[in-house]
């Protein structure tokens, strides 16, 4: 089934099939027409010998053999005009667009000049932001502009096509972004920048909108995530009680150092998946209100180009905290890679004035290349986070997992030795105590030191059935 999309945007089922037709199915999947005339040729061959002596049927496989090529060659000079005909149609709306992109610029003369087009991933926040139409000073906001290139209010934001025309350094971009709204939430699904200038400046005019956008964000009580999918935000989270497995206030205090005299640091926080490595970077989240976290994520493939922009972007905005999670999914396994190499520069290029402080966490310390962690100067500090083994550490995670989900204190303030040695021995991680509390909540147990020790056998039950699995690593 076809599809449509009506004047609002969304695409819609038109109910009529224009899809391919069953020949023309079967010819493509034969591998072109020859293959599907042999093919049926050979078939009617086959038929025409068990009807030797019958002249009905000898006819009608004769006229059958020379239709088919017809029949065949001719569907298949439709679907190629068809096809013609679209790349065609799509050729002209693509000229037309840039055509009118080009005539918004006012460029004098449209003939000597082409038009570029590059991905831009900047993120659903910095669109929306864009459509308050900011006071920046690093670029302008010259207008905004709908599917069908209708000047349109800052205020207004249809799903759709939805274009930003900026200005700067004297050069001239168009930002386009495919709009989905969804009960009058926003999501970007593509972004693109159209421009006559040089590839190299729309990297600068990335970090000068990330730079510009940091200026009107309240970093005190935000923190930045930075991915594939551009920048986004959500608030500092941090929590009350101590991780006993680390010493958070050293760690907060070295750093608050570090940015008063200007100098850059680097950490690294090494332990198994689920000990707490992010629980220690989300207590010092609220620990250090006055410096702009940034978190970056792999999220996926990483390129030299991600690497760059990425640092780039933090010497925008430095002095601040840099947290890279799980650093061995940035693919820096081997010294001659080209990620690795990059990742490796832009480490030993940081100035010291420059003040940025990077904390990353890894999982498997044998995913990473080892100059990375035994060069001081790259990272200056490497931390083991161990599973928590302490009563109080351990209870510490259950009551701030217990105010997290009903807003009340923990009912107990001890727990029984026996629940304590039986976690401990079974090396139970931050999540696994997390889900100690989250079992009884869910299925509405009392919070008793008994049903306690009962919901502990129950994440020991799914240990055990882990272990049993025949589990392999991508």
């Amino acid at each position: 089934m076809s599809l449509t999309t009506s004047e609002s945007g969304e695409v819609q089922p038109n109910g009529k099939n224009n899809d391919k037709s069953l020949i023309g199915h079967i010819v493509n999947d034969l591998g072109g027409v020859l293959f599907a005339v042999e093919a049926i040729d050979k078939t009617l061959d086959f038929a025409s010998k068990g009807f030797r002596n019958n002249r009905f049927y000898q006819g009608g496989i004769k006229a059958l053999r020379g239709l088919s090529p017809v029949v065949l060659t001719s569907h298949k000079i439709r679907n190629s005009y068809k096809s013609y005909k679209e790349q065609k149609k799509q050729q002209y709306a693509r000229q037309k667009k840039d055509y009118t992109i080009l005539k918004i610029m006012e460029m004098e003369h449209l003939d000597e000049y082409e038009l570029d087009s590059y991905e831009f991933t900047i993120g659903k926040e910095i669109i929306t932001w864009f459509n308050t139409k900011p006071n920046t000073k690093a670029f302008k906001i010259i207008d905004f502009f709908n599917s069908e290139f209708e000047s349109v209010s800052s205020k207004t934001m249809e799903a759709g096509e939805f274009y930003i025309y900026v200005e700067f350094e004297n050069c001239k971009y168009m930002i386009e972004a495919d709009l989905q709204i969804i009960n009058q939430v926003v999501f970007v699904s593509n972004c693109w920048v159209h421009t006559t200038g040089r590839y190299e400046k729309i990297k600068e005019l990335r970090n000068a909108i990330f730079s510009e956008f940091i200026k009107y964000f309240d970093t005190s009580k935000n923190i930045i995530e930075m991915n594939a999918k551009g920048l986004q935000t959500r608030e500092r989270l941090g929590f009350d009680y101590d991780v006993e497995q680390f010493d958070v206030s050293a760690l907060k205090s070295e750093i608050e150092k570090s940015v008063a005299k200007g100098k850059k640091r680097g950490y690294i926080m090494v332990g198994p998946p689920g000990v707490g490595k992010s629980t220690v970077i989300i207590k010092i989240e609220k620990e250090l209100p006055d410096i702009p976290i940034v978190y970056i994520s792999s999220s996926g493939s990483v390129f030299r180009e991600d690497i760059v922009n990425v640092f780039n972007f933090l010497r925008s905005i430095s002095p601040c905290i840099a947290i890279f999670e799980d650093l061995d999914s940035f693919e820096l396994s081997h010294k001659q890679d080209r990620i690795f190499g990059e990742f490796i520069e832009q480490m030993d290029a940081l100035k010291h004035k420059e003040c940025i402080i990077v904390i990353a966490t890894l999982n498997e310390p044998e995913n990473v290349h080892s100059s990375l962690i035994n060069r001081r100067g790259r990272f200056d500090k490497v931390f083991f986070v161990d599973y928590p083994k302490s009563a109080s550490s351990i209870l510490g995670v259950m009551d701030n997992r217990y105010r997290c989900e009903t807003g009340k204190e923990l009912p107990f303030k001890e727990l029984k030795e026996s629940s304590v040695k039986k976690m401990v021995k079974n090396q139970f991680s931050h999540a696994d105590i997390c889900e100690v509390i989250d079992h009884m909540i869910i299925n509405d147990i009392e919070m008793t030191e008994a049903n306690i020790d009962k919901s502990i056998n129950e994440v020991i039950k799914t240990m055990m059935a882990v272990n049993q699995c025949d589990t392999e690593e991508d």
